[in-house]
C-alpha cells in the first residue's frame, strides 16, 4: 500500500481535494445587489435635485417638504442656520398677503420679494446670535401671553385663527413663532445688553440716564371738544386716586395695587413701564418720575392729558445704544451662504456706512393759522404704554 496516498486515518486523498474551489455568484443575489445599487442612485439622485431645487429656492411642493425632512438651510449667521423651509413659508405668507388688493401696498416683485424675506430671516438669525451671548431665549409663557394677547385683540380665537390663515394661510401657531417669537427675543436681548455691567460694552454708553418707573392710571374721560372733562368728574377720579395713594407705606405691593385699580396695558404687569429716557414721556410725567430716589413713590398724583398717575421709580441707569450695539453685530457677522442668493446684510451694511447726503439750501417757509399770527399748534406726546 502506497502510505503517501493515505492521511492519518487511512483514507485515501486526491489532489483534487486539496485544491481552492471556485465560487460562483448566486444570481439571485446579483439581481438583489443590482435593485438596492439603483435605489440607492435614486436617493442620491433625489438628494441632489432637492438641494439644487434649495439652492435655486424652488417653490415647487415637493422640493419644500423633502427640504423640511432633510433640513436643508439657505445659508447662516454665525453658526445659526436658516432652513429652506422657514423662508419658503414666509415667500409663500408674502405672496398670499400681497396677492389680496390693499390700498396703499403695491406688490413687490419677484427678486424684491425674495430679498424682503431673505433679509428678515437672516436679521432673526443674528439677533438669536447676539440673544444667546445674554443667555436670553423665549419661552412657553412667551408664546401663551401672545397668544392671550392676539386673541384678546381680535375677540376670540376663531376670529384670530380665521384672519391669520385668510391674509397668510398661517395658522396662531405660525404666528406665535414666526411673528412674535421673533420680536420678544430682540425686546429680551434690548432688556439684557441694557442692564448689562459687561465693561465690554461701556463703549455703547451714551453718556444719558435712563430710568425704570411703575405707574398706576386712573383715567379722566375727555369727552368735550376741549378735551377737557367737566371739574366734577375730574374731581371724582382725582379723589379715588388720593385715597389710594393715601393707603401706601413704605411696605406696600405696588405692583400688587397697580393691578387692582390700573386701567392700561401696564396693569397686569405690575404698572411696570420699562426703561425710557427723557423726552419719551409728556412733561409733568417725566419731571416727577426723574426727581424720585430708586423704590421713591411720588407723593403727589401727577396729571396728564391720561388722567392721574400715581407713580414709582424702580431703576436708574447710564444709557447704551442698541442699535450701534446690534449694527457692529451684524458688520461682524459670519455669514454664509447655500442658496443662490445675495448675502442679505451686504446692502444693509453699505446704507449703515454711507455718508449722509449733504443738506440742500432751501427757502424756509412758516405755516401761519388761520389768525396770521406764526404761531404752531403744540404736539401732544404720549407716554409710553
Amino acid at each position: 500500500m502506497n502510505e503517501a496516498h493515505q492521511n492519518d486515518g487511512g483514507t485515501a486523498s486526491h489532489p483534487d481535494d486539496v485544491s481552492p474551489k471556485k465560487k460562483t455568484s448566486h444570481p439571485g443575489k446579483m439581481f438583489l445587489y443590482g435593485i438596492l445599487t439603483l435605489i440607492a442612485l435614486a436617493l442620491i439622485g433625489g438628494y441632489y435635485m432637492v438641494r439644487v431645487g434649495a439652492q435655486e429656492l424652488s417653490p415647487a411642493p415637493y422640493v419644500v417638504k423633502a427640504a423640511t425632512v432633510m433640513r436643508l438651510s439657505i445659508g447662516s449667521v454665525n453658526g445659526q442656520k436658516i432652513l429652506f423651509s422657514d423662508y419658503a413659508k414666509d415667500y409663500t405668507s408674502l405672496k398670499t398677503f400681497f396677492s389680496q388688493p390693499r390700498e396703499g401696498f403695491e406688490s413687490p416683485e419677484k427678486e424684491e420679494l425674495r430679498k424682503i424675506v431673505a433679509q428678515r430671516l437672516f436679521l432673526n438669525a443674528l439677533v438669536k446670535s447676539a440673544a444667546n451671548m445674554f443667555g436670553v431665549s423665549v419661552t412657553n409663557d412667551d408664546y401663551e401671553e401672545g397668544k392671550a394677547d392676539l386673541i384678546a385683540s381680535r375677540g376670540s380665537e376663531e376670529v384670530a385663527a380665521g384672519e391669520l390663515m385668510d391674509q397668510y394661510g398661517w395658522t396662531i401657531d405660525d404666528f406665535l413663532h414666526r411673528v412674535i417669537g421673533p420680536l420678544v427675543l430682540e425686546r429680551k436681548l434690548r432688556e439684557a445688553f441694557g442692564e448689562s455691567t459687561d465693561s465690554a460694552y461701556e463703549q455703547y454708553e451714551t453718556g444719558e440716564e435712563e430710568v425704570r418707573a411703575s405707574h398706576i392710571l386712573f383715567p379722566v374721560d375727555t369727552a368735550d371738544l376741549e378735551g377737557k372733562a367737566p371739574e366734577d368728574a375730574k374731581a371724582q377720579v382725582r379723589s379715588a386716586a388720593q385715597e389710594v395713594l393715601d393707603s401706601m407705606s413704605s411696605d406696600t405691593d405696588f405692583a400688587a395695587l397697580a393691578k387692582q385699580y390700573g386701567s392700561d396695558a401696564t396693569a397686569p404687569k405690575g404698572g411696570d413701564l420699562g426703561w425710557f429716557g427723557r423726552g419719551d414721556m409728556v412733561a409733568p410725567f417725566e419731571e416727577a418720575v426723574f426727581a424720585l430716589d430708586i423704590n421713591q413713590v411720588g407723593p403727589q398724583l401727577v396729571e396728564s392729558q391720561f388722567g392721574y398717575h400715581i407713580v414709582k421709580l424702580t431703576g436708574r441707569r447710564q444709557a447704551k445704544n442698541f442699535e450701534a450695539f446690534m449694527n457692529d453685530q451684524l458688520r461682524n457677522a459670519n455669514v454664509k451662504m447655500s442658496a443662490n442668493l445675495e448675502n442679505p446684510f451686504v446692502e444693509i451694511i453699505q446704507s449703515l456706512d454711507a455718508p449722509a447726503p449733504a443738506l440742500e439750501d432751501a427757502p424756509i417757509s412758516i405755516d401761519e393759522n388761520e389768525n396770521g399770527d406764526g404761531e404752531n399748534p403744540a404736539e401732544s406726546v404720549e407716554p409710553v404704554q
